[in-house]
């Protein structure tokens, strides 16, 4: 190298050493700095779309990481970061890129990257990692509709309009809206339904409505005289008035109470291997009961559920209502570790709150950050925060029960007898002998009975525990200290001069600006009205969930339940007098081609009732249902053996009338659940259940025909029915209590023959009808005429139709 300097000879050797230096370490270290510039998005982001944003993109972020942007790429996964600027060396970027373990290797399953685009990707980690902000680039946190805020949509068509919206197919199935529409409802329904170029289904008869109306309002079956009075009822407002009616009965709330209990877990024991009973766990029940035959505003019945402890000056109801989160599965063993217990049962609250009001499979996000919804798992830990820092259970003092006060004086009066024999004793005893007789008396009076009932609720506590983040869900491994917080792609928590807490998480829920609670409690009324949600999956609202199938009708009716102050009763008569909840449920040949599974609403669902309401219709039909609302749970009788099985269940049948009582009031232990709730697909009550299933199986059939509480039912209504006029008239008035409809021609000649060859039966054996109708309290006749009776009826209720919504 020929170069010439004008320096004196030590300073040039001293500037030759140091330009060699340098030249030595750029040719062995990373890429330099001032090498040539690397432009980002013609070089780097065409690596990284084409090789890691499949797995770490918009859809989905593996490991919490996502670097199709700029800030998520640059902060990093749940490992920490993955770019360290200015040292490519130890970036877990290049180090997975570059790993020699295969199953490491990134990306996983697919050629790895050429040494030319890893020669890129060091270069430009070592300039800086270099990240223009592109402005032009809208970058949202989520575009998915479920995130949008709320924007209350308008009415495609009323009720005075003679517009035709035009279907984009079969122009001639295009129907008026003079012709159909009702209310807003309608007018969304039917333009889907004219744009896919389908009719809506004809109006269902009446005494089908009338039943319908029932069983979504009540759970009830309507009595004869009602269905009677409703057909000779011409106003035209007569459809109303009886909404009205229904939504009115105190019964109400027990068919709604019962949808709130699936979210909330209830069950009346603690659940695990010794499954604890929770004698008044009952008390938050008729909470939610009488809450909902109030109509209490959602925000507000979220409120207090949440947080209603820290209201000020808060009630003993308000306190009771946080009993929701006290459904949580407890633990009370010997010998286990209660904090992991503990907290488990935080980690089931924040679950079951991501899942009851927000819609989204926030239990993804306890391990690592969401795969699919732009939720990471620190945001998790944030939300967990609100349920453990300054939270702890607590004891309610409740007034107890005339049963628990009879009890309890029949219990005082036994020991009080024992303390005053050994206090005779006491008195005739030598002095040399009392001693014993003292201890044993002071014992005994230790062991008085009390009686101090309890309902299980939230309390604050001062003293705060700190919320870490669990590595890998391990509440062991304790990770970044976190602050009470709710996700970034939703609106922030209100101001607060103070750290936020459980009333500030619950009322943030209820805000206006949530985009989610609205429409999640929106599409759950109309599931429950359709037996389908507009939302299929009502437990996922997130990227992997489905879209709904009217997203306009599904945000005006959000926006409708705040603009109606939350009440729910007002969105439920809306729907329900809609011409759309008025259709019929036949399936209708065209549909079953173009839209089998009903997505259209194109007509009404039929579907089996929940298992509680299967039960209560029987005793409804045989006149045996005590309507009693309200109060402790009652324990049916179990068929013979069942509670043998190695339960740790102490299950004692409750006397006639309470065994009567409506299902929903029916107890529920987590270890042992009542056969026949299982048969109808009963959730099991350890975690929230926001849509149950409806199987079909044999042993249903053979449950409607044979169980014990069956065959009461139709031996109670034989009974009834036996002393009417003429066969025509029992089955006329058999088929209205069972089916509140008339039966068919056809279908009372084949059970008029039907109930001849069953007397043929019972004639030729007699003691079979003394049996089936319980003993020898009857004549012989007498029995064989009801036995006949009892299985005809018995056929009637093990019909489908019986234990279907049409």
């Amino acid at each position: 190298m020929n170069m010439e300097f004008d320096f004196p000879t030590t300073r040039l050797s001293f500037t030759v050493f140091a330009l060699m230096a340098y030249c030595t370490a750029s040719t062995t270290s990373t890429p330099a700095a001032n090498s040539i510039p690397i432009d980002f998005e013609r070089e780097i982001r065409p690596i990284l779309a084409k090789h890691c944003v499949l797995c770490h993109g918009k859809k989905r972020q593996e490991g919490g990481l996502r670097l199709d942007r700029r800030d998520d790429a640059l902060r990093g996964g749940d490992s920490g970061k993955v770019v360290i600027a200015r040292d490519s060396t130890n970036s877990p970027l290049v180090k997975r890129l570059t790993s020699s373990n295969v199953s490491r290797r990134m990306p996983l399953d697919r050629p790895p990257l050429k040494s030319s685009q890893i020669k890129l990707l060091k270069a430009w980690i070592a300039a800086g990692a270099n990240w223009p902000v592109d402005t032009s680039r809208q970058d949202l946190a989520s575009d998915h509709w479920s995130f949008q805020p709320i924007r209350r949509p308008v009415v495609p068509l009323t009720s005075r309009s003679d517009r035709l919206i035009r279907p984009q197919a079969r122009t001639d199935s295009a129907i008026r809206p003079t012709q159909w529409v009702r209310n807003p409802v309608d007018a969304f329904i039917l333009a889907r339904l004219n744009a896919a170029g389908v009719r809506p289904s004809p109006r269902a008869d009446r005494p089908k409505l009338v039943r319908r109306l029932h069983l979504d309002l009540t759970g009830l079956p309507p009595e004869p005289q009602v269905v009677d009075a409703f057909l000779a009822d011409h106003r035209p407002d007569a459809y109303e008035r009886l909404v009205d009616r229904l939504l009115a009965s105190p019964h109400f709330g027990e068919r709604w109470g019962q949808y709130w209990l699936d979210l909330a877990r209830y069950a009346d024991s603690d659940g695990y291997e010794m499954d604890h009973p929770r004698p008044n766990a009952w008390r938050w029940r008729d909470w939610v009961i009488q809450a909902i035959n109030a109509d209490m505003p959602f925000d507000q019945f979220t409120v207090e559920q949440l947080a209603g402890d820290l209201l000020p000056r808060a009630t003993d109801e308000q306190k009771l209502a946080t009993g929701f989160h006290r459904n949580t599965l407890t633990n009370r063993e010997n010998g286990i570790d209660k904090e992991e217990f503990r907290v488990k049962a935080v980690v089931d609250r924040i679950n079951t709150t991501g899942t009851v009001w927000l819609g989204l499979t926030i239990q993804c996000v306890e391990c690592h950050s969401h795969k699919y919804d732009p939720i990471r798992q620190h945001e998790y830990y944030r939300m967990f925060a609100f349920f453990n820092d300054r939270v702890d259970e607590a004891d309610l003092a409740v007034a107890p029960t005339q049963k628990e006060l009879a009890a309890f004086k029949k219990t005082a009066a036994k020991h009080a007898t024992k303390v005053q024999e050994i206090q005779a004793a006491l008195k005739s005893a030598a002095s040399a002998d009392r001693g014993p007789i003292e201890k044993r008396l002071k014992d005994l009076q230790k062991k008085a009975p009390q009686l101090n009932p309890v309902a299980h609720v939230f309390a604050s506590f001062e003293k705060p525990r700190q919320t870490h983040v669990h590595v890998r869900g391990n509440f062991l491994d304790r990770g970044a200290a976190v602050s009470p917080g709710v996700p970034q792609v939703l609106p922030r928590l209100a101001n607060s001069d103070s750290p936020p807490d459980r009333l500030d998480l619950a009322r943030w829920l209820v805000d206006e600006q949530n985009p989610l609670t609205a429409r999640v409690e929106a599409n759950r009324l109309w599931q429950y009205l359709f037996g389908v949600g507009l939302v299929h999956t009502p437990n996922d609202f997130g990227t992997q969930g489905q879209p709904p199938t009217h997203p306009k009708l599904l945000d005006w009716l959000a926006s409708e339940l705040v603009l109606q102050g939350w009440s729910r009763k007002r969105l439920i008569r809306l729907i329900v007098t809609s011409e759309s909840y008025r259709q019929d449920s036949a399936q209708r040949p065209e549909l079953s081609r173009l839209d089998p599974t009903n997505r259209l609403n194109a007509r009404q669902n039929r579907f089996r009732m929940d298992a509680e309401l299967v039960r209560d219709q029987y005793l409804a039909a045989g006149g045996l249902l005590n309507c009693r609302v309200g109060g402790p749970s009652f324990y049916p009788p179990l068929p013979e053996g069942f509670s043998q099985l190695g339960f740790r269940v102490n299950w004692r049948a409750d006397p006639l009338p309470e065994q009567f009582r409506r299902g929903i009031y029916l107890v529920v232990r987590r270890n042992l659940a009542y056969p026949m709730f299982t048969t109808f697909d009963r959730p099991d009550a350890n975690v929230t259940c926001t849509r149950r299933e409806r199987s079909n199986t044999p042993l249903q059939s053979l449950t409607q025909l044979n169980d014990s509480l069956v065959v009461a039912s139709a031996r109670a209504l034989a009974i009834q029915i036996i002393g009417r006029k003429d066969q025509s008239d029992r089955l006329q008035f058999v088929f209205r209590r069972c089916l509140g409809r008339r039966p068919t021609s056809d279908e009372e000649k084949s059970l008029s023959a039907l109930q001849v060859r069953l007397l043929a039966i019972y004639s030729a054996d007699p003691q079979s009808a003394i049996k089936l109708m319980g003993g020898r309290e009857r004549e012989t006749t007498e029995c064989v005429r009801l036995a006949a009776w009892t299985v005809l009826v018995r056929t009637i209720m093990n019909l489908d139709e019986f234990v279907t919504r049409e």
